[in-house]
């Protein structure tokens, strides 16, 4: 009986982090424009490796070039991907997000939002 209990109890748990670690990121990103910049930014904000990856094979763009001269949202590729909880996108560009120091209001509510996304030029 004791161990149904445990096993329920983290399974109810591993739920329930899961469900959290999905829904953290409730920003719906909508692009600017049709550049470039924007392109990749847009793909950045996916969170998703292999669509950035294809993105960044289709504009012909190496991963250095692209973290050190591109600017989303007048950030730094590094910024705006600890700003948003960019995490796969960080990992695949090889981004370390724990160098990178951000504000966030723990507090404030997580309603889904829609931000505008401009790449730089």
């Amino acid at each position: 009986m004791m161990n149904t209990l445990t096993t329920l109890g983290a399974t109810l748990l591993l739920a329930t982090s899961t469900f959290v670690a999905t829904n953290a990121n409730a920003t719906e990103f909508t692009a600017a424009d049709n550049s470039i910049g924007t392109q990749l930014c847009m793909a950045v904000a996916k969170d998703d490796k292999l669509a950035l990856s294809q993105t960044m094979k289709d504009v012909r763009i190496k991963k250095h070039s692209l973290v050190n001269k591109l600017t989303c949202n007048d950030l730094s590729v590094a910024k705006f991907a600890a700003t948003y909880d960019l995490e796969n996108s960080a990992k695949f560009l090889n981004l370390d997000l724990n160098t990178v120091t951000t504000i966030r209001d723990l507090a404030a509510k997580r309603d889904q939002k829609v931000l505008v996304v401009a790449g730089s030029r």
